[in-house]
């Protein structure tokens, strides 16, 4: 059931976070759904990581990353939320709420942002 009626096409969009979704009689909460349904949703986890120059966003071969900078990071699937170059160094935001990375990341939801720059030379 969604929204308590019965779903009866194959198909049908919902929003995992906004629609109440039962299965078999029991509800599901949303992170099980973007999760998959068979495994339990893990604990929401979001740190505020200070990446400092030299340290990559996303893995690339030997460099080190931000997911390295964090313990159990792997464990708990962390992510960054957005980039930052590796000359860069600033506040990145991860989480292991996968469902926030493309609303927080993707032009066409036009969330602001503020860079403070300091440029030596």
């Amino acid at each position: 059931r969604v929204n308590g009626k019965p779903v009866t096409d194959l198909g049908i969009k919902v929003h995992p976070l906004q629609d109440e979704i039962h299965v078999d009689g029991q509800k599901v909460s949303g992170e099980a759904v973007v999760g998959g349904l068979s495994r339990e949703a893990p604990k929401a986890r979001w740190i505020l990581l200070y990446k400092p120059k030299g340290v990559t966003v996303t893995p690339s071969g030997s460099s080190k990353t931000v997911v390295s900078l964090v313990e159990n990071a792997d464990n708990d699937r962390l992510l960054p939320v957005g980039r930052l170059d590796r000359n860069t160094a600033g506040l990145i935001l991860m989480t292991n709420e996968k469902i926030w990375l493309h609303p927080l990341t993707h032009p066409s939801y036009a969330l602001g942002r503020r860079y403070i720059a300091v440029v030596e030379g």
